[in-house]
């Protein structure tokens, strides 16, 4: 009764007071680097089961990169079978039938709990399916054309009707519980419709509906594309319309967690904030809702383990004629994302036309931290980017962005967060400097269904304030 009237007055004290659309950023992987079955079952051998066999290291899936959790490896959108068993087990507070072991091992909720969670890894408590071992290889092995808790990820690639027959890179079959570990076809959507109160003004915003659709003929291919209609006040009569944010051919289930993407699709820079508004996203052509930030090209990705590499080229897409492309460019991502820390660097370059946002050149450093070893549930980002873009036709400016945040898991579901964005659009001008501090909240409810809020204050170099208010609700499947 503690926890509940807490928890109650926690949440109505949130949905006062703030507003969050959505980060994706590396505090879920983080987060899940605390223990192996937040992303498949528990490879530790109980009643239930053998020990799972762990892969020659460049086989192995154990990465905390984006495309453990994403089919595309950029991150975001259509969700992997580790990415949709950590999304049903690991981040909702309700409708957990497997949370991971230790997984409230130092949270609000772990202090009223402390005798339901198994504390050793031989534990079976949460463990109800068959051992990897078995000899009845006829039945055990033989892939699945539906699963009970996949219902949109449905069939296996035409190549590989058994477990024996699948790529030995593959999501392995057994590992994801009720989840199909390597589907012919996977559908996913995402909706963030929500309440904004900005400049005094509210309404009611629909930032985002996205579709998804991923094809597996055979083994090491897949096609995949994702749709968004990404209007945002619907109030005031704007009509929606559709972008495509990515048409790719996939070369995947290479060693080393090694991915190519051919086609359509937005580069790799940084981390992935989900906020269209985020500094750090618009200014470096990151934000994926704009149809004229989606490149052509090719990109290459690795992530074995710890250790992260992602190169892209491609050609830009022309701002005022749909479909076309015109100039050049690329990207490097690299870094280190290990259990308990994580940093990397990232570099771009564009050369278009002044009519299509002009030449762009930036690098960006990045890092978190994680404190879970000690028991606390918190983990710090840190974000800084610098780059040069065209003032006008003949000039150039300099401009620096930051990101910081904070977050605190105080509960299985509910984490909450302050986060600091910093913006000096140019260096010459210090006019064009701002801040921007936010409060606020992610709360996953149930699998699929996640409410974010947060309450922010930006402060401009004239001395302009302004508070804002957003909740939104975000539905995905």
């Amino acid at each position: 009764m503690k926890y509940l009237l807490f928890l109650s007055l926690t949440i109505i004290f949130l949905l006062i007071l703030d507003k969050n659309p959505l980060q994706s950023l590396p505090s879920y992987t983080a987060r899940s680097s605390r223990v192996c079955d937040s992303c498949h079952v528990s490879p530790f051998k109980n009643n239930s089961q053998e020990e799972w066999k762990n892969p020659v290291w460049y086989k192995r899936k154990c990465t905390l990169s984006c495309q453990v959790c994403h089919i595309n490896p950029g991150g975001g959108g259509l969700r992997t079978p580790a990415g949709r068993y950590y999304a049903n087990n690991v981040l909702p507070m309700f409708g957990s039938n497997k949370r991971p072991f230790h997984d409230t091992n130092g949270t609000f909720y772990y202090i009223f709990h402390k005798k339901s969670f198994p504390s050793d890894k031989t534990s079976s408590k949460n463990i109800n399916y068959k051992s990897n071992n078995s000899n009845n290889k006829s039945e055990l092995h033989k892939l699945k054309f539906f699963y009970s808790g996949d219902f949109l990820a449905f069939g296996y690639p035409f190549n590989a009707t058994t477990k024996d027959s699948q790529s030995s890179y593959a999501f392995e079959s057994g590992r994801y519980d009720d989840k199909n570990a390597d589907p012919l076809l996977t559908i996913g959507v995402d909706t963030r419709p929500g309440f904004v109160r900005i400049n005094n003004k509210s309404s009611f915003v629909f930032m985002q509906l996205d579709t998804g659709i991923a094809f597996h003929p055979i083994e090491h291919l897949s096609f995949i594309a994702t749709v968004g209609f990404p209007i945002r006040e619907l109030n005031t009569g704007k009509k929606i319309h559709f972008n495509l944010q990515n048409a790719s051919l996939l070369i995947h289930e290479l060693p080393m967690m090694m991915t190519i993407q051919m086609g359509l699709f937005l580069p790799s820079f940084g981390i992935r904030h989900e906020d269209h508004t985020a500094p750090s996203r618009y200014l470096l052509d990151m934000d994926f809702s704009r149809a004229k930030n989606i490149v052509l090209g090719t990109e290459i990705s690795i992530a074995p383990n710890y250790p992260y590499l992602t190169l892209a080229f491609f050609t830009n897409r022309k701002h005022f004629i749909n479909n076309s492309f015109a100039g050049y460019g690329g990207t490097i991502t690299s870094g280190w994302r290990d259990i308990y820390w994580g940093a990397g660097v990232s570099f771009i370059y564009k050369d278009r036309p002044i009519d299509d946002g002009g030449n762009l050149r930036a690098g960006g450093i990045n890092a978190y931290f994680s404190f879970w070893k000690w028991k606390l549930p918190i983990i710090i980002l840190l974000e800084g980017n610098l780059g040069k873009n065209p003032k006008s036709f003949s000039d150039f400016k300099t401009f620096i962005t930051t990101f910081s945040r904070i977050e605190y898991l105080l509960t299985p579901g509910l984490n909450l967060q302050i986060n600091h964005h910093y913006l000096l659009n140019d260096t010459m001008n210090k006019i064009e400097e701002y801040n921007r501090l936010g409060v606020g909240f992610d709360f996953h409810i149930i699998y699929g269904v996640k409410l974010s809020s947060e309450l922010r204050w930006t402060l401009t170099n004239t001395r302009n304030t302004s508070t804002d208010l957003i909740l939104l609700f975000h539905g995905y499947l």
